[in-house]
């Protein structure tokens, strides 16, 4: 069979960096809203999904030096702009309210990306165990290492995570079988 599982994780993905790429070329308020909801779907479909996090992170830190960006609908400081740009010993200030901008812009739509995944996420499990802190879950839930360690932590066990129950016993698992699974070949 040529479909598999793995077809909707990949097809989400897709997708959801398309959607990215043409939010950051052409920003408006739809293409942002459309990046986050096939951002989210890719979180549900794939749990390999996750990296999309520090991907959409990494191609805004290129893009900061190799692109201008502006999102008009957070902030505009066109009009300022355009007054003092006329006055050369105004040109750093200007050139730091741009660079100021253009940060903002960016992690302002990382930010709505990333929360509506989140509440796609949500969503999708219908809430169920969200916001539930690790030190609330049962300790023989989780098979990994690394999980058992930060239920273990007192600094972080307390914190409520905003993501469903069992989306996070998946990533649990998913960590298990990469890190703590004995596996035997032959």
């Amino acid at each position: 069979s040529l479909v598999t599982a793995d077809i909707g994780g990949a097809l989400f993905t897709f997708l959801s960096i398309y959607t990215f790429w043409r939010y950051i070329n052409k920003p408006t308020m739809k293409s942002l809203v459309i990046t986050g909801l096939f951002f989210g779907l890719a979180q549900v479909t794939k749990l390999f999904a996750v990296f999309l996090i520090p991907t959409f992170i990494l191609y805004c830190v290129i893009i900061y030096f190799l692109k201008d960006f502006s999102a008009s609908f957070f902030f505009n400081i066109e009009s300022r702009e355009k007054q003092s740009f006329s006055v050369p010993r105004n040109f750093e200030k200007i050139s730091r309210e741009k660079n100021l901008k253009k940060v903002s812009d960016m992690a302002l739509s990382l930010l709505i990306i990333f929360v509506i995944g989140l509440f796609i996420i949500n969503l999708t499990y219908l809430f169920k165990g969200s916001f539930t802190p690790l030190s609330n879950y049962n300790k023989e839930e989780f098979m990994s290492s690394t999980f058992k360690g930060i239920y273990e932590n007192k600094i972080v066990n307390w914190v409520p995570i905003p993501l469903p129950k069992q989306y996070v016993l998946g990533h649990d698992q998913a960590q298990w079988q990469a890190k703590d699974e004995v596996r035997g070949f032959f």
